[in-house]
């Protein structure tokens, strides 16, 4: 594999399997990296394996991950060694004394071109978006092969209305070999081709797409070009090398090889610079290299600017472009952009308006659409079309193209973005494509799960459709296991993706709004579950008595229970027993009344649990009699979780231990297995820790604290990590160490930030007690 063939390969990789491989050759295992991502362990593997082949290892996919990531570690030494923390050679490095300035970071394309000239290509077709050098490269390529006079160049135009005769523009080289054209088209074609026959000799096509129509190939009144390739150019007799500049293909069935001009690396962006004497600090030329994609044009753009305007200073240029509104474009590279946009609306009207219509995405949580993304959008063309349209946008290299999958690049998108506003399509194309991420998602296993679905969100947003944006979030589906499933805001609650959502649903709710939707009721209660585990307990009983009050409105008594349900909850959590017992009576009476089986179900192991705090071991076992665990009813994944944990926890109260350690078991086999719920684990792994420390196995008891905490920590579940450092003060505590005084610090310093005075007092009580008060 060369350097060339290396770099197009690591840039065709998708950013998740980029940040895997990263992750992997760093030295995580599958299971770190899938918890770090938010995926599964499968998919790592089949990334790992994915990677390998895309790499050229295929062939060998040894059992032994170690084995597995010391070839890819050479390979990457070899190619790429600072993803490995290691620094790059200086011969590796193309040095600014050493370049041409107006020719720079394209040796791979050179030999790249060599390499299809060696296997006897005679026409070669450069294909990128304007700007990227496709020009430069190909004088450059002929130049080196050929003296001035051996070089014929065909430029055709701008637009298709001035598109040049290729009658005239053979004449013109016949006349600069010294040679009369014929009075008939074909005379002058056979004598253009002993002309070439005669020596080696270079022959440049110049931005060729606008002799094209939507199916790529010429326009009817250009025909004649066809016979210049068919009689002259693809001829085995001649020794003529031919280039063709073009953003988009030639489709006339052709013998035309076809080579696609990477953007330049941000390397060829260094050396540029440097060339120019302006010191460029990392960060911020690989900001600017990234917004405009590498794109040749731009690099020398904004070179002149940072000279010419900010005295060399980059930095202080590229802080002067940034604005509320994102990005100032330099006025050359727009005009270009523009001039795209103009010549794809002109000669393929049906993919300008797809290419407009994807400016509706944001491309950021989610950073590609999958095609059927881009079909949806194509409603006003027939089905049996639409496939050929998006090809035709793809072919004009205009969208990013990246394992199957779509993206526009931030300043294309800024564009199409821009024209979508101004044109009658803005409405309908946000709903079509909220409709498409909706119905991409049938259930939230994971993190990217939830994160997709809720991309619709932002395209009725968008359109201010305040009453689809709450749709969004209170949707339920179904799941793969347990029937009935949760909303997407319960979702992301469960994935611990709760600053999004926050953000977002205080975009729609100026709580006047909010407060007279029907949908109030249910947006408040995701409020409260994404505060109450942020560890805002006041604001989480705020928004839930809001959210009672809304659905007695309504009269919505699922709203009202949950509501109830999850005042109580927060009043445990304050250790404000009394008020939680209260709470779990009136839930309970009220699902009881209304036939409500799961909540009443909850309702048992809910007050079960208090009970046993309160050492009244009738009534819990009273309560545990009325809860069977196992019951086909359709939980929820909190219900199903929590079901375990509280059990797992009021049975350790009540000393059976070797039931506890079961249900704590299972809970994280839920965790892991079924359905993706990292609290639900942490809070397992923090009662078996408690558990190993009744059995005095201290060992194991300050492994699984550890491990908890780090997940609370991630996660920031902040009572739940209160408590967790409360549970391994007292562990240190019972093994003697003085270092559980820190412990307990730390949990009084969470719990007085949560304002929970009735939890730091029970700390404090074990501090001066010596004892376990759970």
């Amino acid at each position: 594999m060369t350097k060339g063939q290396f770099d197009r390969a690591f840039q065709r990789l998708s950013k998740q399997r980029q940040k895997v491989l990263e992750l992997f050759l760093g030295g995580m295992r599958d299971r770190e990296i899938a918890q770090t991502l938010h995926i599964t362990g499968g998919t790592v593997r089949s990334h790992i394996r994915d990677i390998r082949k895309h790499f050229g290892l295929e062939n060998e996919f040894p059992d032994d991950r170690s084995s597995q990531r010391d070839d890819l570690t050479d390979l990457f030494r070899k190619y790429k060694p600072e993803l490995l923390g290691e620094p790059v050679a200086p011969e590796e490095a193309e040095r600014p004394s050493a370049i041409d300035p107006e020719f720079v970071g394209r040796g791979d394309a050179m030999r790249d071109l060599d390499n299809l000239v060696n296997r006897r290509a005679k026409c070669i077709l450069i294909l990128s978006p304007g700007g990227q050098g496709k020009t430069t490269l190909a004088w450059q390529y002929l130049k080196n092969r050929f003296s001035p006079e051996e070089i014929l160049y065909f430029p055709i135009a701008k637009e298709t209305k001035d598109v040049a005769s290729v009658e005239s523009l053979v004449e013109e080289q016949l006349r600069k070999l010294g040679e009369e054209p014929g009075r008939e088209f074909m005379v002058s074609l056979n004598r253009l081709r002993e002309k070439l026959t005669e020596k080696p000799m270079g022959v440049l096509i110049d931005n060729l797409e606008p002799a094209l129509d939507e199916s790529n190939c010429f326009v009817s009144q250009h025909r004649s070009y066809v016979e210049l390739f068919k009689q002259v150019l693809l001829s085995s007799q001649v020794q003529a090398i031919t280039i063709i500049t073009s953003r988009a293909p030639l489709n006339e069935g052709l013998n035309v090889a076809l080579y696609p001009l990477e953007p330049l690396n941000v390397a060829a962006w260094q050396a540029y610079f440097e060339h120019w004497e302006i010191v460029t600090d990392t960060t911020v030329l690989k900001e600017m290299h990234e917004f405009y994609n590498g794109n040749a044009l731009a690099m020398g753009v904004l070179c002149s600017a940072v000279r010419n305007d900010f005295q060399g200073d980059c930095a202080a240029y590229w802080a002067d472009c940034k604005t509320e509104d994102g990005l100032l474009v330099e006025e050359r590279i727009e005009n270009l952009i523009e001039e795209q946009f103009k010549s794809l609306e002109q000669l393929r009207p049906d993919a300008y308006n797809l290419l407009c219509r994807m400016g509706c995405y944001r491309y950021q949580d989610v950073p590609t659409v999958l095609k059927e993304g881009l079909l949806c959008l194509l409603w006003d063309v027939q089905k049996l079309e639409r496939q050929r349209v998006v090809r035709i946008l793809r072919d004009c290299a205009l969208v990013n193209f990246v394992q199957g999958e779509y993206s526009l690049h931030p300043v294309i998108r800024a564009e199409a973005l821009k024209r979508l506003r101004d044109g009658e399509n803005w409405e309908q194309a946000n709903r079509v494509a909220a409709e498409f991420w909706t119905n991409s998602v049938k259930t939230i296993e994971t993190a990217e799960n939830a994160i997709r679905a809720f991309e619709a969100y932002y395209h009725y947003r968008s359109i201010n459709n305040f009453v689809q944006c709450c749709e969004v979030i209170v949707t339920i589906r179904e799941g793969k296991i347990w029937g009935k499933l949760e909303t997407l805001g319960r979702a992301f609650y469960r994935l611990g993706l709760f600053d999004k959502m926050t953000s977002s649903i205080f975009q729609i709710d100026r709580f006047y709004e909010l407060k007279k939707s029907q949908y109030g009721g249910e947006i408040f209660n995701v409020l409260g579950a994404i505060y109450w585990l942020q560890g805002n307990l006041m604001q989480a009983i705020t928004y839930y008595n809001i959210g009672k009050d809304l659905a007695i409105k309504h009269k919505n008594t699922e709203i009202i229970l949950n509501s109830l349900l999850n005042l109580s909850l927060c009043k445990l959590d304050l250790w404000e027993i009394a008020e939680a017992e209260n709470l779990l009576e009136k839930y309970r009476e009220l699902s009881e009344k209304n036939k409500c089986y799961e909540h009443f179900q909850i309702s048992s192991f809910c007050l079960g649990l208090i009970h046993s705090i309160l050492g009244e071991i009738k009534k819990t076992d009273c309560l545990l009699k009325n809860f069977n665990i196992e019951s086909q009813i359709e939980y929820t994944p909190w219900s199903r979780g929590y079901a375990l944990l509280f059990s797992g926890f009021t049975q350790k109260n009540i000393n059976r231990i070797e039931k506890s350690f079961i249900l704590f078991n299972k809970a994280i086999a839920f965790a892991e297995i079924e359905y993706y719920y990292p609290q639900v684990k942490a809070k397992a792994l923090t009662g078996l820790a408690e558990l190993y420390r009744i059995e005095n196995d201290f060992s194991k008891s300050l492994s699984h604290h550890h491990e908890s905490i780090q997940i609370l920590e991630r996660i920031g579940a902040k009572c739940d990590l209160a408590e967790a450092y409360y549970q391994l003060a007292l562990t240190q505590q019972k093994m003697g160490n003085l270092e559980s005084e820190t412990y307990f610090n730390k949990a009084i310093e969470l719990w007085t930030e949560i304002d929970a005075p009735k939890q730091i007092e029970r700390i404090r009580n074990s501090m001066n007690n010596l004892a376990d008060s759970f």
